[in-house]
């Protein structure tokens, strides 16, 4: 080993210099190994969601005839993602939450190791846990309908998104953002799917559908009566009358 080795471990140890200390270390591991210094990299960055698909490289400065093994360990136990191969490369589809320890092994041809850990974090998945509206369905044209959703899990702020199906087109009726309720006024009868979709900051989505009947208003079509439109005062008259619309069967009086 150099003298300007020895040198940058007093600077590290009197300074406390961590990052000069782990410049060192890896200098050693070079020279007792001859091993390449490796580069970890992830195809998406810590923290993700439970379920997503992350794929995890060790690059070993373009040599080739090393081998790499990829270790998870989940604050309980050791998971092997990938056993020792000359990919480089491994695929790792994490089933729980937690704080993991990523260990990449490169071994050389002589079965001489370098180890490196990685932290990376893995949170839980989107649920959206209630989407109701403050009014049973159905209701009348016109009437004002909260929707309201309860999320949890994801990665970051969570937003949402409603939307609506009348059985002919999709309406957007609040785009994405951190309110959790919207006011929804329907302006004729129909049975509509609404949607609401829950995002986190990774992209990731959820939704949860709720069916709402709407009605028309009571109108009244006619209204006769059996005596004609002149009347003695005192005479029995019938009134017979027609409507529509409303909730269920319609009463007169």
């Amino acid at each position: 080993l150099d003298k300007t080795l020895f040198e940058r471990i007093d600077i590290a140890e009197i300074g406390n210099c961590i990052a000069d200390l782990n410049e060192v270390i890896i200098d050693l591991r070079k020279q007792i190994n001859n091993i390449p210094i490796t580069k970890f990299q992830t195809s998406v960055q810590s923290p993700q969601a439970v379920g997503t698909a992350i794929t995890l490289y060790n690059d070993t400065e373009g040599k080739t005839g090393f081998q790499t093994r990829f270790d998870a360990f989940d604050g309980t136990t050791w998971t092997v993602i990938e056993d020792f191969s000359t990919e480089g490369k491994a695929n790792w589809v994490p089933k729980k939450e937690g704080n993991y320890r990523i260990l990449v092994t490169t071994k050389d041809a002589t079965g001489k190791i370098l180890i490196n850990s990685y932290n990376y974090t893995i949170e839980r998945p989107i649920e959206i846990s209630e989407f109701t509206a403050n009014l049973v369905s159905p209701q009348v044209s016109g009437t004002e309908v909260t929707l309201s959703t309860t999320s949890t899990g994801g990665v970051g702020t969570l937003q949402t998104k409603y939307t609506l199906n009348d059985g002919t087109d999709n309406i957007i009726l609040s785009d994405y953002s951190t309110e959790k309720s919207f006011v929804w006024k329907a302006d004729k009868a129909g049975t509509y799917n609404i949607n609401a979709t829950v995002k986190d900051q990774t992209g990731k989505e959820v939704t949860k559908t709720l069916t709402y009947v709407i009605y028309d208003q009571v109108a009244i079509n006619s209204v006769q009566l059996d005596e004609g439109s002149s009347i003695k005062l005192g005479t029995s008259v019938n009134i017979s009358a027609s409507a529509i619309g409303g909730i269920g069967k319609l009463a007169y009086s």
